[in-house]
């Protein structure tokens, strides 16, 4: 018998709030979660990131439930409702689906029987379309779900939140400030970390048994040594770089400008700049407001470091933001 990961075993046996799963393709996250909230009987919401994704979740096809369909003679599917789709159980709603980018429309409704929200796919594919301020858009369907809750004595809804190693690139990675705890968690072979102050738990998933059986199929013997294998045989983050990640003393740095809680520097005696969260008294100040200001007086000196691999970066966070600046 194959050993898939389980991720329900973690929620259901854990106090917190928002659960990260981030592995290869293939591990259980998904199957396992699906059946772990089908089996406890209780109400939870599916979302995905655009109405693009949700709507082919909803395909007869790529419906997430076919796999618990076919190995425990279930008959779960998602009907489209209004605004929304329902998720239906042998002709019993237990559950509801929705997208990120399209909630706001949903706020007037009741989800007070909501007690867990999966996000699925929440880190996004190459190429996949960029949504504009996805993290505040999550947040809020968090806040609409779960309301008062805690103040009325009530215990939180659950956020359990799977992915694959896409990429650490992401709006809502970067906004909790996780990236910097991922990349330390890669090269220190730490798979679980947890903040009970934020309630947090996040799991960077170990390939496990599953990995020898998916690397002597036809697809994996194909793309052995790509990038492709890399992410969804070993969970590497193969597009994101740390390489340019280093602690620089202060003497060393001379200040150049700042942008917003952004600190750019020159490195004395080194053709570089450094780029830190560290507070120096700067001349010249911008903040989002002034964005276009900001590249247009700075955007082609500091292109020209970054084409020529010329910037380094206090940890991962900072390079995630400076990033998102100039994209």
């Amino acid at each position: 018998m194959v050993k898939y990961f389980n991720v329900w075993d973690v929620v259901d046996t854990t106090p917190h709030f928002m659960y990260m799963f981030i592995g290869g393709r293939g591990v259980g996250k998904t199957y396992s979660t699906l059946r772990g909230i089908i089996e406890k009987g209780t109400y939870f919401m599916y979302i995905r990131r655009t109405d693009t994704e949700l709507k082919n979740s909803a395909k007869l096809e790529t419906n997430p439930f076919n796999r618990l369909n076919f190995d425990y003679g279930y008959n779960i599917e998602m009907k489209s409702t209004e605004d929304s789709y329902n998720i239906i159980k042998d002709g019993i709603v237990i559950g509801i689906a929705g997208a990120v980018s399209t909630f706001g429309k949903f706020r007037g409704r009741d989800y007070s029987k909501v007690k867990y929200i999966i996000f699925d796919e929440f880190i996004p594919k190459a190429g996949n379309s960029k949504i504009k301020d996805e993290r505040t858009l999550l947040f809020d369907l968090i806040e609409t779900v779960n309301r008062n809750r805690e103040i009325d004595g009530e215990p939180p809804v659950k956020i359990i939140m799977l992915s694959n190693a896409n990429t650490i690139d992401c709006d809502i990675i970067r906004s909790l400030k996780l990236g910097t705890v991922i990349m330390q968690m890669k090269q220190q072979d730490i798979e679980v970390y947890q903040d009970p102050e934020r309630g947090l738990y996040l799991q960077l998933l170990k390939p496990g048994q599953i990995r020898d059986l998916k690397s002597k199929t036809a697809l994996y013997k194909l793309t052995k040594g790509t990038a492709f294998y890399d992410m969804a045989i070993d969970n590497e983050f193969t597009v994101d770089n740390f390489d340019d990640v280093k602690k620089i003393n202060n003497n060393k740095l001379v200040p150049l400008v700042r942008y917003d809680n952004i600190y750019f520097y020159t490195i004395k005696d080194r053709d570089k700049i450094y780029i830190s969260y560290r507070k120096a008294d700067v001349q010249d100040r911008y903040t989002p407001e002034t964005l276009t200001a900001f590249k247009r007086d700075y955007g082609l000196l500091l292109e020209q470091y970054f084409i020529s691999g010329k910037v380094l970066y206090y940890n991962y966070d900072i390079k995630l933001d400076v990033k998102n600046i100039f994209r």
